[in-house]
């Protein structure tokens, strides 16, 4: 039983140092010389680059590149490639562009935020979870002039 166990974990060996895919996300990832916003940027690499993690530490990878080497913030990087961008919308209105792109990306945030995969995002909108009408409500609604300043003086009247 424990020569068992010694074999399983010599093949295993193998796979502990392999480096792992990391892809960006964002538009563009900038990799620091050290893990900080402040620290000097050694790289800036476009959405879809494959970067390979050489370590973690707190919210930073230690990623490699091309041979450029340093630190990226993690939210700007996944273990899958980015979604590929689709419009439905035709014809050119930009306030209609605009209240979608406003949308789209208040779901996909408040999903990501709520550690949704963009598949489990996918599913609650075929089961018809997400309530549009709702949002449009929410989009019409206008308060009227000094609501918002009452309300945070405590005045709820």
């Amino acid at each position: 039983m424990r020569r068992a166990g010694l074999t399983l974990l010599l093949m295993l060996l193998p796979w502990a140092g392999a480096a792992e895919n990391l892809y960006v996300q964002s538009r563009q990832a900038e990799l620091h010389e050290s893990p900080g916003l402040d620290a000097p940027v050694t790289a800036k690499v476009p959405r879809g680059t494959i970067l390979k993690m050489l370590e973690a530490r707190d919210r930073w990878y230690r990623v490699i590149q091309a041979g450029s080497e340093g630190w990226v913030f993690r939210y700007l990087v996944a273990k899958h490639p980015p979604l590929k961008k689709e419009t439905v919308l035709g014809g050119n209105s930009p306030s209609i562009r605009e209240k979608a792109r406003r949308r789209a990306s208040g779901v996909a945030a408040a999903g990501a935020a709520r550690g949704l995969t963009a598949t489990e995002r996918q599913r609650a909108r075929t089961r018809n979870e997400a309530d549009y009408a709702a949002l449009e409500r929410l989009d019409s609604l206008k308060l009227p002039e000094g609501a918002v300043a009452k309300f945070m003086a405590g005045d709820r009247s």
